[in-house]
Formats: structure tokens, C-alpha cells, sequence
């Protein structure tokens, strides 16, 4: 019983941790394809991550980034961000929220 509930535990971390990757991907390539390729983002830190809720049906990343070339008028170091990631009914994790898309990346960067 206690092997089980392991297995699926690191199941869910493995799954997060995929999930967690890939919009890190996805940030990375709007990025670029927003601000041009010498804006490549330099370094990515995770400040706070967690499940917000009892359940543990969401997940929540803050982390900030850094550019690779600075910006005039704008930081271009330790820029916040978010990930909000959220299991539906089935138990299937999906990310519900990116700072990294392209409609709140132009937000982050004001």
C-alpha cells in the first residue's frame, strides 16, 4: 500500500516536472520571437513552488529571468513570472496559466 502510494506520488512530481519544463520552453520561445533573438533569456530561477490547495489539485511556480541582453526603459534581470498548473476530474495535469504567453509577457515587461 505505502509502495503504491510512493510510485504514484513520484509519478505526480515526475509529471509536474515535465509540465514545468516545457513552459519554460514555451517562454523562452516567445521571448525571442517577441523581443528578437539577442533578447534570448539567460537564466530561469524558481523563488517558490507548491500546491495552494488541500486537494492538491493546483500547482503554483514563481520564478523570475533573466535577459541576455539588457532593455532600454525596462529591467532585464529578475523578471517575475508565474505557472499556474491544474488537475482536472481524471487526475491529468495541464497548465492554466504562463506569464510567458504572449498576452502577459508584454505585461511583465512594463
Amino acid at each position: 500500500m505505502i509502495a503504491a502510494l510512493l510510485v504514484l506520488l513520484a509519478a505526480c512530481d515526475m509529471k509536474l516536472s515535465s509540465l514545468k519544463r516545457e513552459q519554460f520552453e514555451v517562454l523562452k520561445r516567445n521571448v525571442v520571437e517577441i523581443l528578437g533573438e539577442e533578447y534570448k533569456v539567460k537564466k530561469i530561477r524558481v523563488s517558490n513552488e507548491g500546491y495552494s490547495d488541500d486537494a492538491k489539485s493546483e500547482y503554483i511556480v514563481d520564478f523570475s529571468f533573466d535577459l541576455a541582453k539588457l532593455l532600454a526603459f525596462l529591467p532585464s534581470s529578475n523578471i517575475p513570472g508565474k505557472l499556474i498548473f491544474q488537475r482536472d476530474s481524471e487526475g491529468e495535469w495541464s497548465c492554466s496559466f504562463n506569464s510567458g504567453n504572449p498576452s502577459e509577457l508584454f505585461n511583465l515587461l512594463q
